[in-house]
């Protein structure tokens, strides 16, 4: 009768509503541990919750989050909920507290590395929303000014934690331009990441399970498909296939076209090219000494620093014409990698630091780093010699 909640959650054995069209800036609170029972009777400890967000503006709540608190986001605060130190949250004690001014887009914010991440109304950025003990209070801190121009209005946000057998936890934003954003954080260590993710298609939906995640697109052929992002082969889109009497077998996924393949001996993986697709197979005569191979649609990676800049005697040379005459990149297990086009040959699974030599002037020099061929690629850290 008056409009369902914008917004659910369970917070201190409490089932909360909020954002009815009624009274879009009011928190519902369950009675202690009875989900449905929302009598406020006689304001007992245990009895249901009326919160009423009375912060001078009419606050639409659009989401809310069981965490540190019970944090509030709506139309054009941020807002929580505080929790009592050895006290449970009663109907004496409970009150909402505004934070910052910022707004939240139609996107669920989400839990990551210990803080929650949201999208600012408009689209155009992403925050971060923590509390400062420095403060006494929470604070949204852009974490997407540097990548600003991977930040499309986003349209969905998955998290994973400890993804890709890593350490980090990321963030997955769809994009309405069907892009998407990846965001890695690690606190302990103070390192974050953006990195723009594309393909011949559209990303329209992701999710994660444990430390999966998963993505919905429609590909180039606007066949709409449901697939895992893993770390296993630097092929799209792949079969594993056993070598046959001169052909592969590949029609399951591919009937023409051209396909990528990675031969497989049973110790190592090795790039073989680019293959015609002929009536569903390809001819791997030539390559009869792997007993399996990849097949599919190799992607590649690209890093590409900001410009390199320092101080000198005189100043900052910002601005100056210099250039970058050697590069040490610091990798691990990688086999394929180019640096501001220059290919380094001759590494299978190094682990090191491998020192480039690099030509060429400019205004605003950069280390571009590639892969060349679908295969590992780790770049830990790298040290550049700058020369003006």
């Amino acid at each position: 009768l008056r409009g369902y909640p914008a917004a659910v959650t369970f917070h201190e054995n409490r089932l909360c509503f909020a954002g009815t069209i009624a009274e879009p800036d009011t928190i519902f609170m369950s009675q202690l541990g009875e989900f449905f029972n929302y009598d406020v009777g006689e304001g007992a400890d245990t009895d249901a919750i009326n919160l009423v967000a009375a912060t001078g503006d009419v606050n639409e709540i659009r989401y809310m989050r069981s965490n540190r608190d019970l944090q509030i986001f709506t139309l054009s605060d941020e807002l929580y909920v505080p929790t009592y130190l050895n006290q449970a949250i009663t109907p004496t004690n409970a009150q909402i507290r505004k934070q910052t001014p910022f707004g939240t887009e139609f996107v669920l914010p989400t839990s990551i590395d210990g803080a929650t991440i949201c999208v600012e109304r408009g689209g155009r950025a992403v925050r971060e929303y923590i509390y400062s003990d420095a403060e006494d209070a929470y604070i949204s801190t852009g974490v997407s000014t540097v990548a600003s121009h991977t930040i499309v209005n986003p349209v969905d946000i998955a998290v994973v934690h400890s993804g890709f057998k890593t350490q980090e936890s990321y963030a997955a934003l769809v994009m309405g331009n069907g892009d998407m954003a990846l965001f890695s954080s690690n606190r302990a260590e103070k390192r974050a990441a953006w990195t723009r993710v594309t393909t011949q298609g559209d990303f329209l939906a992701a999710a994660s399970v444990g430390d999966r995640l998963f993505y919905y697109a429609k590909d180039i052929n606007n066949n709409y498909v449901l697939s895992e992002f893993v770390d296993d082969i630097g092929l799209d889109n792949y079969l594993y296939v056993a070598y046959g009497s001169g052909t592969v077998d590949v029609s399951s996924l591919y009937s023409s076209g051209t396909v990528d393949v990675i031969g497989y001996d049973g110790t190592d993986k090795v790039y073989l090219g680019e293959f015609t697709v002929s009536g569903g197979n390809i001819t791997m005569t030539a390559h009869s000494s792997y007993t399996h191979f990849y097949v599919g649609k190799k992607f590649t990676s690209k890093v590409i620093t900001n410009p390199v800049d320092t101080v000198a005697a005189n100043g900052p040379v910002t601005g100056d014409v210099r250039g970058i005459s050697t590069v040490v990149l610091n990798m691990k297990d990688s086999t394929s990698v180019k640096v501001n086009n220059r290919t380094i040959n001759n590494i299978t699974g190094f682990t090191g630091n491998k020192e480039v030599r690099l030509l060429g002037y400019g205004r605003n020099p950069q280390v571009t780093i590639e892969q060349v061929d679908p295969m590992p690629l780790q770049i830990n850290g790298l040290i550049s010699e700058l020369i003006t």
